[in-house]
Protein backbone atom coordinates (compact mmCIF):
# COMPACT_ATOMS: atom_id res chain seq x y z
CA UNK A 1 0.00 0.00 0.00
CA UNK A 2 2.55 2.38 0.87
CA UNK A 3 5.31 1.94 -2.17
CA UNK A 4 5.45 3.81 -4.96
CA UNK A 5 2.43 3.33 -7.53
CA UNK A 6 3.23 1.18 -10.00
CA UNK A 7 0.68 0.97 -13.75
CA UNK A 8 -0.01 -1.22 -16.45
CA UNK A 9 1.94 -0.62 -19.74
CA UNK A 10 -1.13 -0.25 -21.04
CA UNK A 11 -2.38 2.42 -19.26
CA UNK A 12 -1.01 6.09 -19.07
CA UNK A 13 0.56 6.94 -15.91
CA UNK A 14 -0.68 10.99 -15.98
CA UNK A 15 -4.15 9.93 -17.02
CA UNK A 16 -4.11 7.19 -14.04
CA UNK A 17 -2.85 10.16 -11.71
CA UNK A 18 -5.78 12.10 -12.75
CA UNK A 19 -7.94 9.64 -12.14
CA UNK A 20 -6.03 9.07 -8.64
CA UNK A 21 -6.54 12.47 -7.95
CA UNK A 22 -10.52 12.63 -8.93
CA UNK A 23 -11.02 9.45 -6.58
CA UNK A 24 -9.19 11.45 -3.38
CA UNK A 25 -11.49 14.26 -3.95
CA UNK A 26 -14.27 11.98 -3.54
CA UNK A 27 -12.99 10.35 -0.54
CA UNK A 28 -12.17 14.01 1.32
CA UNK A 29 -15.57 14.70 0.59
CA UNK A 30 -18.02 13.32 3.32
CA UNK A 31 -20.76 12.75 2.29
CA UNK A 32 -19.86 10.81 -1.04
CA UNK A 33 -17.64 9.14 1.82
CA UNK A 34 -20.08 7.77 3.89
CA UNK A 35 -22.35 6.60 0.90
CA UNK A 36 -20.18 4.81 -0.08
CA UNK A 37 -19.47 2.33 2.98
CA UNK A 38 -23.06 2.52 3.92
CA UNK A 39 -23.19 0.89 0.32
CA UNK A 40 -20.16 -1.50 0.52
CA UNK A 41 -22.32 -2.75 4.30
CA UNK A 42 -25.59 -2.87 2.72
CA UNK A 43 -23.92 -5.85 0.57
CA UNK A 44 -24.66 -8.82 2.91
CA UNK A 45 -23.79 -11.48 0.42
CA UNK A 46 -20.58 -10.48 -1.28
CA UNK A 47 -19.18 -8.07 0.86
CA UNK A 48 -17.54 -10.16 3.76
CA UNK A 49 -16.15 -9.33 6.97
CA UNK A 50 -12.78 -9.44 5.29
CA UNK A 51 -13.53 -7.12 3.24
CA UNK A 52 -14.78 -4.61 5.46
CA UNK A 53 -11.43 -5.10 7.65
CA UNK A 54 -9.37 -4.17 4.86
CA UNK A 55 -11.93 -1.33 3.95
CA UNK A 56 -11.45 0.29 7.06
CA UNK A 57 -7.63 -0.67 7.43
CA UNK A 58 -7.27 1.29 3.60
CA UNK A 59 -9.06 4.26 4.36
CA UNK A 60 -7.17 4.79 7.96
CA UNK A 61 -3.96 4.37 5.83
CA UNK A 62 -5.28 7.26 3.08
CA UNK A 63 -6.58 9.42 5.77
CA UNK A 64 -3.20 8.88 8.53
CA UNK A 65 -2.61 12.69 7.37
CA UNK A 66 -5.90 14.10 8.11
CA UNK A 67 -6.60 12.74 11.20
CA UNK A 68 -9.04 15.56 12.05
CA UNK A 69 -11.08 14.33 8.60
CA UNK A 70 -11.04 10.62 9.83
CA UNK A 71 -12.34 11.58 13.40
CA UNK A 72 -15.34 13.33 11.80
CA UNK A 73 -16.10 10.12 9.55
CA UNK A 74 -15.87 7.99 12.54
CA UNK A 75 -17.91 9.75 14.98
CA UNK A 76 -20.48 9.89 11.99
CA UNK A 77 -20.06 5.71 11.71
CA UNK A 78 -20.23 5.16 14.61
CA UNK A 79 -23.51 7.01 15.54
CA UNK A 80 -25.19 5.51 13.23
CA UNK A 81 -24.13 2.20 14.32
CA UNK A 82 -25.51 2.39 17.89
CA UNK A 83 -28.70 4.10 16.31
CA UNK A 84 -28.70 0.29 14.55
CA UNK A 85 -27.43 -1.51 17.32
CA UNK A 86 -30.20 0.09 19.36
CA UNK A 87 -32.95 -0.29 17.24
CA UNK A 88 -32.11 -3.93 16.72
CA UNK A 89 -32.72 -4.18 20.42
CA UNK A 90 -29.35 -5.89 20.90
CA UNK A 91 -27.17 -3.11 22.69
CA UNK A 92 -25.65 -5.29 24.89
CA UNK A 93 -23.45 -6.58 21.46
CA UNK A 94 -22.29 -2.67 20.32
CA UNK A 95 -18.38 -3.00 19.78
CA UNK A 96 -18.25 -6.52 21.01
CA UNK A 97 -17.51 -7.86 17.79
CA UNK A 98 -15.60 -6.34 14.64
CA UNK A 99 -18.06 -7.06 11.97
CA UNK A 100 -18.68 -3.46 10.45
CA UNK A 101 -16.33 -0.91 8.71
CA UNK A 102 -17.12 1.48 11.88
CA UNK A 103 -15.70 -1.09 14.42
CA UNK A 104 -12.59 -1.90 12.71
CA UNK A 105 -11.90 1.62 11.65
CA UNK A 106 -12.21 2.59 15.37
CA UNK A 107 -9.62 0.56 16.41
CA UNK A 108 -7.05 1.46 13.85
CA UNK A 109 -8.16 4.91 14.92
CA UNK A 110 -7.11 4.21 18.22
CA UNK A 111 -4.27 2.36 17.08
CA UNK A 112 -2.55 5.67 15.45
CA UNK A 113 -3.27 7.82 18.22
CA UNK A 114 -2.27 6.08 21.02
CA UNK A 115 0.53 4.33 19.72
CA UNK A 116 3.20 6.95 21.16
CA UNK A 117 1.30 7.12 24.58
CA UNK A 118 0.86 3.31 24.65
CA UNK A 119 5.02 2.63 23.79
CA UNK A 120 5.85 5.46 25.85
CA UNK A 121 3.99 5.21 29.22
CA UNK A 122 2.07 1.00 28.44
CA UNK A 123 4.73 -0.80 26.98
CA UNK A 124 6.81 -1.53 29.98
CA UNK A 125 4.36 -3.03 32.14
CA UNK A 126 2.93 -4.90 29.28
CA UNK A 127 6.57 -6.64 28.75
CA UNK A 128 7.30 -7.38 32.22
CA UNK A 129 3.64 -9.04 32.33
CA UNK A 130 4.81 -10.95 28.99
CA UNK A 131 8.28 -11.86 30.78
CA UNK A 132 6.59 -12.79 33.95
CA UNK A 133 4.09 -15.39 32.00
CA UNK A 134 7.04 -16.84 29.99
CA UNK A 135 8.97 -17.03 33.30
CA UNK A 136 5.75 -18.63 35.02
CA UNK A 137 5.47 -21.12 32.40
CA UNK A 138 9.29 -22.26 32.09
CA UNK A 139 9.64 -22.85 35.40
CA UNK A 140 7.88 -26.09 34.54
CA UNK A 141 7.37 -28.71 31.69
CA UNK A 142 6.26 -27.56 28.41
CA UNK A 143 4.98 -30.02 25.56
CA UNK A 144 6.08 -28.69 22.08
CA UNK A 145 3.33 -30.72 20.80
CA UNK A 146 0.54 -30.22 21.98
CA UNK A 147 1.20 -26.73 23.74
CA UNK A 148 0.32 -28.16 27.40
CA UNK A 149 2.38 -26.69 30.24
CA UNK A 150 2.38 -27.80 33.95
CA UNK A 151 2.16 -23.80 35.39
CA UNK A 152 -0.24 -23.46 32.50
CA UNK A 153 -2.93 -20.45 33.00
CA UNK A 154 -5.59 -22.11 31.26
CA UNK A 155 -7.10 -25.15 32.29
CA UNK A 156 -7.49 -26.65 28.61
CA UNK A 157 -3.93 -26.40 28.34
CA UNK A 158 -3.10 -27.73 31.57
CA UNK A 159 -0.68 -30.76 31.85
CA UNK A 160 -1.72 -33.59 33.93
CA UNK A 161 0.56 -36.00 33.51
CA UNK A 162 2.63 -36.61 36.72
CA UNK A 163 6.13 -35.95 35.19
CA UNK A 164 9.03 -36.10 37.54
CA UNK A 165 11.25 -32.85 36.58
CA UNK A 166 15.10 -32.73 37.41
CA UNK A 167 17.37 -29.29 36.98
CA UNK A 168 20.03 -29.05 34.69
CA UNK A 169 22.22 -26.40 36.32
CA UNK A 170 25.04 -25.31 33.83
CA UNK A 171 26.89 -22.36 32.36
CA UNK A 172 26.87 -21.06 28.99
CA UNK A 173 29.79 -19.75 27.04
CA UNK A 174 29.30 -15.92 26.12
CA UNK A 175 32.64 -15.17 24.05
CA UNK A 176 36.53 -15.53 24.79
CA UNK A 177 36.06 -11.75 26.47
CA UNK A 178 33.28 -12.91 28.87
CA UNK A 179 33.06 -15.12 31.85
CA UNK A 180 30.66 -18.43 31.29
CA UNK A 181 26.81 -17.32 32.43
CA UNK A 182 24.63 -19.80 34.53
CA UNK A 183 21.82 -21.37 33.30
CA UNK A 184 18.93 -23.60 34.71
CA UNK A 185 17.47 -25.99 32.17
CA UNK A 186 15.01 -28.97 32.86
CA UNK A 187 15.47 -31.97 31.78
CA UNK A 188 12.76 -32.50 29.85
CA UNK A 189 13.40 -29.58 28.08
CA UNK A 190 13.85 -30.48 24.41
CA UNK A 191 16.94 -29.15 22.80
CA UNK A 192 15.28 -26.16 20.75
CA UNK A 193 13.61 -25.33 24.44
CA UNK A 194 17.16 -25.09 26.01
CA UNK A 195 18.56 -23.30 22.79
CA UNK A 196 15.57 -21.16 23.48
CA UNK A 197 16.06 -20.07 27.24
CA UNK A 198 20.10 -20.01 26.62
CA UNK A 199 19.17 -16.93 23.95
CA UNK A 200 17.43 -15.09 26.79
CA UNK A 201 20.05 -15.69 29.09
CA UNK A 202 22.73 -14.16 26.83
CA UNK A 203 20.73 -11.40 24.72
CA UNK A 204 18.41 -10.43 27.65
CA UNK A 205 19.56 -6.52 27.36
CA UNK A 206 19.22 -6.86 23.30
CA UNK A 207 15.88 -6.63 21.27
CA UNK A 208 14.64 -9.81 19.06
CA UNK A 209 15.66 -8.38 15.98
CA UNK A 210 19.26 -7.70 16.73
CA UNK A 211 19.71 -11.57 18.54
CA UNK A 212 19.56 -14.93 16.23
CA UNK A 213 16.86 -17.65 15.18
CA UNK A 214 16.86 -20.68 16.89
CA UNK A 215 16.83 -22.03 13.25
CA UNK A 216 20.24 -19.81 13.28
CA UNK A 217 22.39 -21.66 15.73
CA UNK A 218 23.34 -25.41 17.12
CA UNK A 219 23.88 -26.09 20.53
CA UNK A 220 26.66 -27.64 21.55
CA UNK A 221 27.80 -29.62 25.19
CA UNK A 222 31.82 -28.83 25.55
CA UNK A 223 33.44 -32.05 26.55
CA UNK A 224 36.94 -30.23 26.91
CA UNK A 225 38.50 -29.00 23.69
CA UNK A 226 35.86 -30.77 21.99
CA UNK A 227 32.22 -31.33 21.26
CA UNK A 228 28.31 -32.46 21.16
CA UNK A 229 25.98 -31.47 19.33
CA UNK A 230 22.56 -32.05 20.54
CA UNK A 231 19.71 -32.09 18.39
CA UNK A 232 16.13 -32.79 18.67
CA UNK A 233 16.43 -35.77 16.48
CA UNK A 234 19.53 -38.05 15.88
CA UNK A 235 20.05 -41.80 15.52
CA UNK A 236 19.94 -41.63 19.43
CA UNK A 237 15.58 -40.98 19.48
CA UNK A 238 14.05 -43.43 21.74
CA UNK A 239 11.24 -45.21 19.30
CA UNK A 240 8.25 -47.17 20.03
CA UNK A 241 6.85 -48.57 16.66
CA UNK A 242 5.94 -45.02 14.48
CA UNK A 243 6.31 -42.81 17.61
CA UNK A 244 9.25 -41.01 17.96
CA UNK A 245 10.42 -39.05 21.03
CA UNK A 246 12.17 -35.94 20.45
CA UNK A 247 14.82 -35.69 22.57
CA UNK A 248 15.26 -33.95 25.58
CA UNK A 249 18.74 -32.92 28.12
CA UNK A 250 17.63 -36.01 30.53
CA UNK A 251 17.92 -38.15 27.35
CA UNK A 252 21.47 -37.35 27.16
CA UNK A 253 21.83 -37.84 30.59
CA UNK A 254 22.78 -34.17 31.61
CA UNK A 255 20.51 -34.19 34.94
CA UNK A 256 22.64 -36.75 36.21
CA UNK A 257 25.99 -34.82 35.10
CA UNK A 258 24.55 -31.93 36.64
CA UNK A 259 23.71 -33.36 40.09
CA UNK A 260 27.49 -35.23 40.23
CA UNK A 261 28.99 -32.17 39.79
CA UNK A 262 26.52 -30.03 43.04
CA UNK A 263 27.94 -33.82 44.66
CA UNK A 264 31.18 -32.88 43.90
CA UNK A 265 32.44 -29.84 41.95
CA UNK A 266 35.38 -31.60 41.05
CA UNK A 267 33.27 -33.54 38.50
CA UNK A 268 32.44 -32.00 35.18
CA UNK A 269 29.82 -29.28 34.66
CA UNK A 270 27.45 -29.26 31.49
CA UNK A 271 29.06 -26.42 29.87
CA UNK A 272 26.71 -25.41 26.98
CA UNK A 273 27.99 -22.49 23.70
CA UNK A 274 25.55 -21.45 20.72
CA UNK A 275 27.40 -22.56 17.55
CA UNK A 276 25.97 -20.70 14.37
CA UNK A 277 25.11 -23.43 11.73
CA UNK A 278 27.16 -22.50 8.95
CA UNK A 279 29.59 -23.69 10.78
CA UNK A 280 28.53 -27.18 11.09
CA UNK A 281 27.93 -30.02 8.59
CA UNK A 282 24.41 -29.78 7.35
CA UNK A 283 22.69 -33.10 8.10
CA UNK A 284 21.21 -35.14 4.59
CA UNK A 285 18.31 -36.42 7.23
CA UNK A 286 14.89 -35.09 6.53
CA UNK A 287 14.07 -35.30 10.60
CA UNK A 288 17.09 -32.56 10.54
CA UNK A 289 14.68 -29.66 10.92
CA UNK A 290 12.50 -31.32 13.85
CA UNK A 291 12.76 -28.11 16.00
CA UNK A 292 11.99 -25.90 13.14
CA UNK A 293 9.00 -27.62 12.61
CA UNK A 294 7.97 -28.09 16.39
CA UNK A 295 8.50 -24.50 17.17
CA UNK A 296 6.44 -23.54 14.85
CA UNK A 297 3.73 -25.92 14.97
CA UNK A 298 0.51 -24.55 16.62
CA UNK A 299 -1.30 -26.87 18.72
CA UNK A 300 -4.03 -27.66 16.24
CA UNK A 301 -1.33 -28.10 13.39
CA UNK A 302 0.82 -30.86 15.88
CA UNK A 303 -2.49 -32.37 16.67
CA UNK A 304 -3.32 -33.16 12.64
CA UNK A 305 0.17 -34.49 12.24
CA UNK A 306 0.30 -36.71 15.14
CA UNK A 307 -2.38 -38.48 13.26
CA UNK A 308 -0.99 -38.51 9.92
CA UNK A 309 0.95 -41.64 8.70
CA UNK A 310 4.48 -42.37 8.82
CA UNK A 311 6.95 -41.03 11.89
CA UNK A 312 5.41 -39.29 14.63
CA UNK A 313 6.70 -37.18 17.20
CA UNK A 314 5.98 -36.46 20.99
CA UNK A 315 7.45 -35.16 23.35
CA UNK A 316 6.30 -35.53 27.14
CA UNK A 317 3.11 -37.75 26.97
CA UNK A 318 2.34 -39.71 23.49
CA UNK A 319 -1.49 -38.46 22.47
CA UNK A 320 -3.32 -41.85 23.63
CA UNK A 321 -1.60 -41.55 27.51
CA UNK A 322 -2.87 -38.03 27.48
CA UNK A 323 -6.45 -39.39 26.30
CA UNK A 324 -6.54 -42.33 28.36
CA UNK A 325 -5.51 -40.07 31.19
CA UNK A 326 -8.54 -37.69 30.60
CA UNK A 327 -10.98 -40.35 30.27
CA UNK A 328 -9.98 -41.71 34.01
CA UNK A 329 -10.36 -38.07 35.37
CA UNK A 330 -13.86 -38.19 34.36
CA UNK A 331 -14.03 -41.47 35.82
CA UNK A 332 -13.60 -40.16 39.23
CA UNK A 333 -15.40 -37.01 38.32
CA UNK A 334 -14.31 -33.56 40.46
CA UNK A 335 -11.72 -35.16 42.35
CA UNK A 336 -8.67 -34.28 39.79
CA UNK A 337 -9.46 -31.32 38.68
CA UNK A 338 -9.38 -29.92 41.95
CA UNK A 339 -5.90 -31.18 42.30
CA UNK A 340 -5.03 -29.41 39.54
CA UNK A 341 -7.30 -26.33 40.27
CA UNK A 342 -4.52 -25.50 43.32
CA UNK A 343 -1.71 -25.58 40.82
CA UNK A 344 -4.08 -22.56 38.27
CA UNK A 345 -5.23 -20.58 41.09
CA UNK A 346 -1.20 -20.61 42.62
CA UNK A 347 -0.02 -19.65 38.96
CA UNK A 348 -2.95 -16.85 38.13
CA UNK A 349 -2.11 -15.74 41.82
CA UNK A 350 1.76 -15.13 41.06
CA UNK A 351 0.88 -13.00 37.18
CA UNK A 352 -1.91 -10.99 39.00
CA UNK A 353 0.35 -8.53 40.15
CA UNK A 354 1.64 -7.86 37.08
CA UNK A 355 -1.57 -7.79 35.30
CA UNK A 356 -2.95 -5.38 38.01
CA UNK A 357 0.09 -2.91 36.88
CA UNK A 358 -0.88 -3.13 33.26
CA UNK A 359 -4.25 -1.93 33.84
CA UNK A 360 -3.37 0.82 36.01
CA UNK A 361 -0.64 2.07 33.20
CA UNK A 362 -3.49 1.43 30.68
CA UNK A 363 -6.46 3.41 32.32
CA UNK A 364 -4.93 5.39 35.33
CA UNK A 365 -3.51 8.66 33.22
CA UNK A 366 -0.66 10.65 34.60
CA UNK A 367 -0.50 14.23 34.61
CA UNK A 368 3.00 14.32 32.98
CA UNK A 369 1.72 12.66 30.19
CA UNK A 370 -2.37 13.21 29.26
CA UNK A 371 -3.48 11.75 26.34
CA UNK A 372 -2.90 12.43 22.71
CA UNK A 373 -5.63 14.89 21.42
CA UNK A 374 -7.72 13.79 18.10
Amino acid sequence: ILKPVQFPTSIDPSEARKKLEMFEDLILDKKVLLIIIHTLEDQHGRFTLQDRCNVASLLIVVLQKNLFYATDILQSLLTSHIHASANKGNPRLLLRRTETIAEKLLSNWLCFLLYPYIQEHVGEPLFTLFRAIKSQLEKGPVDVVTGEARNSLSEEKLLRQHLDVNLVEGVVDAGTDSNPIPIRLLASDTITQAKEKILDALYKNCPTSNRPQLTDVDLELKRGNAGIALRDHDESNERDGDWIQINTLGHYKLDQMSKTYQDNPKNPQPRFSLLPRLQRPVSTSSFDTIGTIISNMSAQTSRLSLMSEGPRFYHLVRPEAAQSGQEGEQRHGKIVSEVFLTRLLSTKRIIQPYVDDLFNAVFCIPRAKPLPKA
